[in-house]
Formats: structure tokens, sequence, C-alpha cells
């Protein structure tokens, strides 16, 4: 987490003097998802301190660590479209 929190400092640092060149994705596939019943109040807890101190409780980044299995084929679409 040391390395990905210090790529992170340095991108944010630079800001647009250099195009990004690290996007960030955290997953933890084994929580529950988001959207179940049971993860619900851990999620909006986690959603109100990412909002309040803009840093992940998880991993400590500024990137949010999401839940469940990612749907690569919205993070494939996400990725293409930023290339056009």
């Amino acid at each position: 987490m040391e390395l990905l929190n210090e790529l992170e400092m340095e991108q944010n640092e630079y800001g647009t003097l250099m195009d990004r060149f690290l996007d960030m994705h955290m997953y933890i596939t084994s929580a529950l998802q988001r959207t179940g019943v049971k993860a619900l109040g851990l999620q909006m807890a986690l959603d109100l301190i990412h909002k309040e101190k803009n840093i992940d409780l998880i991993t400590g980044l500024k990137t949010r660590t999401q839940t469940g299995r990612p749907n690569w084929d919205k993070v494939y679409m996400l990725m293409l479209g930023n290339r056009i």
C-alpha cells in the first residue's frame, strides 16, 4: 500500500503537468456486494468517511475501494472511452 500511496501522491502533486499514468481500481472481492442488505450499514459508513476525509478507510488511499467483484464490461468500456 505504501508504494500505491506514493504513486497517488506524486500523481496529485504534478497534476496537469503530466498525464495520469495510473488509474487505480481497488476491489475487495470477498466482501458483500454494496447492494446487499447485510452490507448496507458498512457501505454507508465507508462512503461517509470517504466523502468527509477523502481517504479510503480500508486502504488509506484516496482511491475508493469497491466491494464485490468488478463489472469487467463496465471497466473495459470506461477504459476504451478514455482512449478516444
